[in-house]
């Protein structure tokens, strides 16, 4: 409650108690939490950003590191694997696969793979390459070699209607699916064919850092918002 003069001027002025509006300590309630929530993502883009930048760091050592000769499955775990460059030593399986609907520099397209077996019968998923939307495709490899780079698997993508396979176009590779249609006994692990560099999943340090900055950015601006507030209109009781 407050007290309050009313009446009209020239006249006797009499006092009355009202009650005390509430919405302000509400929305100061409310712009508290949401500073609070942009500062913890803040927080969490720029750990993600180290983890990333760790990750890369690695990878880079691992790529650095002398080519591997490969001719049977190897006894490290998945993890130490990725990213080192290697060369495998079998034949190719007749499997041709294109991933449909993806991107490459803005340009629309498919990803072309296909299946290196290995000395001891374990298959290889190789990334062969990008082919946009109405460029020819590479020549199929007869060669019993393929060097690349140690990759994860592309993942499960969300398919929304339509079977995942249609012939040789997938929606979604995944190794349970390629081995129901093919079988062979894949890697957890593909080969990304030629000399270029490890792709890293999920988004660069950079990309994670730029978010932080614009949550702890959005947090000063709500929290400066909120000062101005309470001094135009006053601590609410």
């Amino acid at each position: 409650m407050r007290a309050v003069m009313t009446g009209h001027p020239g006249r006797p002025q009499r006092l009355e108690c009202r009650p005390v509006r509430q919405h302000g300590g509400r929305r100061l309630v409310l712009v508290g939490l949401a500073v609070v929530l942009c500062c913890g993502l803040a927080v969490w883009q720029w750990q993600r950003a180290q983890q990333q930048a760790g990750l890369a760091a690695a990878w880079q050592t691992r790529q650095q590191a002398p080519v591997r000769q490969v001719v049977s499955a190897p006894a490290v775990p998945v993890a130490d694997w990725t990213g080192r460059r290697v060369v495998l030593h079998g034949q190719w399986h007749e499997a041709r696969l294109w991933l449909d609907n993806v991107t490459e520099e803005d340009r629309p397209g498919r990803r072309l793979y296909g299946i290196f077996v290995l000395a001891d019968g374990l298959a290889v998923l190789v990334e062969r390459g990008f082919v946009g939307r109405g460029e020819a495709p590479p020549p199929a490899s007869l060669s019993s070699s393929v060097s690349g780079i140690v990759q994860g698997w592309p993942g499960r993508r969300l398919v929304l209607a339509g079977p995942v396979r249609q012939g040789e176009v997938w929606q979604a590779l995944t190794p349970e699916e390629v081995m129901a249609v093919w079988p062979v006994r894949l890697a957890p692990w593909l080969v990304r064919e030629g000399a270029g560099t490890a792709v890293l999943p999920g988004l660069p340090a950079e990309r994670h850092r730029a978010y932080a900055v614009q949550w702890a950015v959005l947090a000063l601006v709500l929290a400066a918002s909120g000062v101005f507030w309470m001094r135009r209109t006053g601590r609410p009781a």
